[in-house]
C-alpha cells in the first residue's frame, strides 16, 4: 500500500480536503499522491504537518512492534548484526550501519547462520570457556549480560529491527510504498488524527490507537474489522 493511501484517510478525517461537491472531494480524494493542492487554503493543518503526524503514528507503531519479543510484525522491520565475538558489546547499528531499536531477537551462529544459538545462564558459558580446550562438542550457547554478549561460538549474529525517520520520510514524499503491513494502515490514520491539534473526535481516534497497540503489545492478533466502528462514528 503507498504512503497516499493513509494520507488521503487524514486529510478527508480533518476536514481539509478541497470540494463544494461528491465529485470535487472525489478529485481532490484519489489524487496520487496528495499535494497542497487537493486541501483548503484556509484550513488550519499545513500538509507538512499532517505528514510529521503520520510519520509519529508510525514510530509508535513501530516501538511496539520492536519491543514485544515473538512478534509477527517484526518481519516488516528484521535485520542482523555484524558479526559479534564472545564480550563484544551489543551494537547499536545493524550490519549496515542503520539503527536498532527494540528488543533483541534470535542468536545465531555467525559462520552458519540458519543455525541458532540457545540463551543459558552466565555461569554455563563461562565454565564452557574455562573447559573448551578438553571438549570435543559443539555448543551453541549465549548469554546477554548487561550491553555485552557472551558465548561458545566463533561468532554470532543477532536478530533485532531497525528504524529510520529520514528514510521513511524520504518514501512518505515519493509516495512509496508503506513500512509496516496494509492491515495497520486504520491504524497510522486514527494515531495521525490523534496527534494533529484539535481535530473532532480526537478521543476516538486515539482510542482505536491505543487497541491496536495493545493487541501488539499483547501479541494477539490485529483485528482492524472489529475496532473499526470507533473510528466510522467519528468520521
Amino acid at each position: 500500500m503507498l504512503y497516499s493511501v493513509p494520507m488521503r484517510g487524514i486529510a478527508i478525517r480533518a476536514g481539509m480536503l478541497r470540494g463544494e461537491t461528491p465529485q470535487g472531494l472525489e478529485t481532490s480524494y484519489i489524487a496520487t499522491p496528495l499535494t497542497e493542492q487537493e486541501l483548503v487554503f484556509e484550513g488550519q493543518y499545513p500538509l507538512s504537518l499532517m505528514q510529521d503526524c503520520l510519520l509519529n503514528a508510525e514510530e509508535l507503531l513501530v516501538m511496539a512492534i520492536a519491543n514485544t519479543a515473538g512478534s509477527s510484525l517484526r518481519d516488516y522491520l528484521l535485520t542482523f548484526t555484524d558479526v559479534l565475538t564472545s564480550g563484544d558489546v551489543l551494537p547499536s547499528t545493524d550490519a549496515n550501519g542503520e539503527q536498532i531499536i527494540g528488543t533483541w531477537g534470535g542468536v545465531f551462529d555467525g559462520s552458519v547462520t540458519t543455525i541458532p544459538c540457545t540463551p543459558q545462564p552466565m555461569e554455563v558459558i563461562r565454565r564452557w570457556q574455562a573447559l573448551s580446550s578438553y571438549l570435543k562438542s559443539s555448543l551453541y550457547y549465549y548469554a546477554l549480560v548487561g550491553n555485552q554478549i557472551l558465548h561458545t561460538r566463533s561468532s554470532v549474529v543477532l536478530q533485532c529491527c531497525k528504524y529510520s525517520r529520514e528514510d521513511q520520510e524520504t518514501a512518505l514524499l515519493a509516495n512509496g510504498d508503506m513500512l509496516l503491513p496494509d492491515v495497520l494502515e486504520p491504524a497510522l490514520v486514527c494515531g495521525a488524527l490523534s496527534i494533529l491539534p484539535s481535530v473532532e473526535n480526537a478521543q476516538s481516534y486515539r482510542s482505536y490507537f491505543n487497541d491496536v497497540i495493545g493487541q501488539i503489545t499483547s501479541n494477539q492478533a490485529v483485528t482492524p474489522t472489529a475496532l473499526m466502528k470507533q473510528v466510522q462514528e467519528a468520521a
